[in-house]
């Protein structure tokens, strides 16, 4: 069993459709000088485009269950010894070091016995992500079940052969949700089928065995468990053991049973002589031992997860919990059709904020009611705080273009808004011969109602998480936990976020950088160049916040 070494290679427009998709549009804007002329050329080719643009026949994707392990099983003693007595409560443990969210991914996978059901919308192939195809393989190997779901927006056509590969094993089944067509590019079809390709599943869950789950805001990639020397995602996932995990195994069920989700085959037919296939097990085993006294590695040994779970010493902590989460069907569906919508079952928490509402939110773009709900809640004497990416740390700079618009409203409503710095990655010089990021860049999306109760999951406050992708996320009950995350509101997000203030006399915003000796003033965005702050101006000009 093999997946090639890095398996998703590439983001959504790098495959051979955009360069010919590109020439053919640049050809006829050069050829034609009438915009009559050139917008029918352009129809004409969307319309060839489109008609390419097909998908085969899904219409009896052939079902299948989520399993439970023996009580008997390794996962199943550690989560029926970790289950509250009471039957109502489950038990999780928060992840929120990037490092020790691989450890707990690799440990469960290593352990299962006989099932693996992981659904992402990313999964790269870079070392994490290679480590944990690996891992699964292993799995499959001995005779575990594994059902891998992954959105395709970040897919090749050489993934796609290496993700064929792994389901063609009778232990595995790979399957692609909302995909492409295989016989055009995926620019092209970006234009011809803009709102449907562009709606994705945004979902991150890992249910192993039945037994032990893993859902937040992480995919499978090298920035998001800190073994990127350019880049590390502040990121937070929640394991869950007790009755939530066979709700997490529901929602997955839901998912892979979709019309929406194409199993690999039919995508990308392929057959594989067993000496090749040998061949690319044997590069991938060499892969994997060639990690073991990497930088990496040495962080994986130094894990403080790793070492709990040695010690067989993890502490979870309980409560009720409530999984929201948005059906299949919404891709597809009307966008006013919000019962299937996270939001339904979220709004009656939000709507009956009293004293405080906490948000951390990488990418944050309130809508103009967001916004008006925001400071409603002010004006009802509940304290806002909002802690999101600023221009530095920022990954995505469009988006930040869409959230700049809204600062000076929201700061004059008397809410509370905090920046990330882009410098809080390891101060480790990174060369080849040490282990460190250049940048941090927050992407964790958790927010605490009252300090009662906390969210964790995938859901980014913006348009795109409301109203275009799927996503999941826990509400859990509990006070001490919600309390934690308030005190560190409280004491410790102004030493890593800039603090932001409208100044009446320049009439502008502000940023403060407080650190334990000195606080340091900036009228611009902190970190940034004058040309970057001059784009996201110009991208900030365009309607496109539904998109965002």
């Amino acid at each position: 069993m093999y997946v090639k070494v890095a398996m998703v290679n590439g983001g959504p427009l790098t495959n051979n459709g955009r360069t010919i998709s590109q020439l053919w549009i640049n050809s006829w804007l050069r050829l034609c000088s009438s915009k009559a002329i050139v917008k029918g050329l352009l129809l004409v080719f969307l319309a060839v485009s489109s008609g390419c643009a097909s998908l085969p026949d899904n219409t009896e994707p052939e079902e299948s269950v989520s399993l439970v392990a023996p009580s008997a099983a390794k996962l199943s003693k550690l989560a029926l010894d970790n289950t509250p007595v009471d039957k109502a409560q489950s038990a999780f443990i928060l992840l929120n070091d990037g490092t020790d969210a691989f450890v707990a991914r690799m440990a469960l996978a290593s352990a299962a016995e006989t099932s693996i059901d992981a659904q992402y919308y990313i999964w790269h192939g870079d070392v994490t992500g290679n480590l944990l195809i690996s891992e699964l393989i292993n799995a499959v190997e001995r005779g575990v079940r594994v059902r891998l779901l992954v959105d395709d927006i970040n897919l090749s056509a050489a993934n796609d052969d290496a993700l064929a590969m792994i389901s063609a094993h009778p232990n595995a089944s790979v399957r692609i949700f909302n995909p492409f067509s295989r016989n055009t590019g995926k620019l092209s079809q970006m234009v011809t089928r803009f709102g449907d390709v562009t709606r994705r599943m945004h979902n991150k869950s890992f249910v192993v065995d039945g037994r032990v789950s893993i859902i937040g805001g992480r995919n499978i990639g090298d920035e998001y468990f800190g073994a990127n020397s350019q880049l590390e995602f502040a990121d937070l996932d929640v394991l869950s053991v007790g009755p939530v995990v066979g709700e997490v195994s529901s929602v997955f069920d839901l998912y892979w049973n979709s019309p929406l989700a194409y199993p690999i085959e039919l995508l990308r037919p392929q057959v594989f002589d067993e000496e090749y296939v040998t061949e690319r097990r044997e590069e991938i085993s060499a892969f994997v031992k060639g990690q073991k006294h990497s930088a990496f590695a040495d962080k994986v040994r130094s894990s403080d997860f790793l070492k709990r779970l040695l010690e067989r010493n993890l502490e979870f902590f309980s409560g009720e919990v409530e999984l929201l989460y948005d059906l299949p069907e919404k891709i597809t569906s009307s966008r006013d059709q919000t019962e299937l919508h996270l939001s339904d079952g979220l709004n009656r928490h939000v709507d009956a904020i009293e004293e405080e509402f906490l948000i951390v939110s990488p990418y944050f773009v309130p809508t103009e009611e967001g916004v008006d709900f925001l400071l409603d809640l002010e004006r009802r004497g509940a304290q806002v705080k909002i802690v999101t990416n600023s221009l530095a740390s920022s990954d995505v700079s469009i988006v930040h273009a869409g959230y700049k618009l809204t600062r000076k409203k929201l700061l004059h409503g008397g809410i509370e808004l905090y920046e990330i710095k882009a410098d809080l990655a390891s101060t480790v010089e990174v060369d080849k011969n040490s282990f460190g990021s250049s940048k941090a860049s927050l992407h964790a999306k958790t927010f605490v109602i009252d300090r009662t109760m906390l969210f964790v999951g995938s859901l980014n406050l913006d348009p795109r998480s409301f109203t275009e992708n799927t996503e999941i996320g826990m509400l859990i009950y509990s006070e001490k936990v919600a309390q934690a995350l308030g005190g560190w509101f409280d004491t410790e997000l102004e030493t890593v976020a800039y603090t932001l203030y409208w100044d009446e006399d320049e009439s502008g915003i502000k940023w403060l950088d407080k650190t334990d000796s000195s606080v340091t003033t900036y009228d611009y965005d902190p970190g940034t160049s004058w040309w970057l702050r001059r784009w996201v101006d110009f991208l900030s000009l365009f309607p496109i916040e539904s998109q965002l």
